[in-house]
């Protein structure tokens, strides 16, 4: 028992993964236990992809909702919040400040009272369309059932 858990930890060990803008380690180990989301201080390996950027990028809870909802027209925040559903203020605020330093979102703000926000997309921005719209075809299936098995 003891040999398959330690075995499983060497395997998953050097493994890291992106969650908004810092890196993790999946798993470490003490005494044959996992203990997942250790987050360490030094720098992941260096990728030579291309997409990593990108992927960095869309990689925050929300971001692509966002961009999904602004690409055919501006929305203003409320609007957002209310299309968004239980997407807190700080985390909307948070991912559109992040859009716009990428230049991804343009935030317009008219001088009215009160003063009218809107969010829409960067010419940057809208080359990501034709990929969101790519992804929004591909259907998966949120509980396959395995082949070959017989449903009981």
């Amino acid at each position: 028992m003891s040999f398959v858990i330690f075995y499983r930890v060497l395997i998953i060990k050097h493994i890291w993964y992106i969650y908004g803008s810092r890196y993790y380690f999946v798993t470490n180990y003490t005494r044959g236990t996992v203990n997942k989301n250790t987050e360490l201080e030094m720098e992941p390996p260096s990728s030579d992809c291309p997409l990593t950027p990108c992927i960095k990028l869309l990689a925050g809870a929300w971001t692509l909702e966002i961009i999904w909802h602004i690409k055919n027209k501006p929305k203003r925040y409320g609007q957002l919040r209310r299309l968004l559903g239980k997407i807190s203020s700080k985390v909307l605020t948070t991912r559109l400040r992040q859009l716009q330093g990428r230049d991804v979102v343009f935030r317009k703000v008219t001088p009215t009272v009160p003063p009218m926000v809107e969010y829409g997309l960067t010419e940057n921005g809208r080359k990501l369309i034709p990929v969101l719209n790519a992804i929004s075809k591909v259907k998966i299936n949120p509980d396959p059932k395995p082949k070959g098995r017989k449903d009981e």
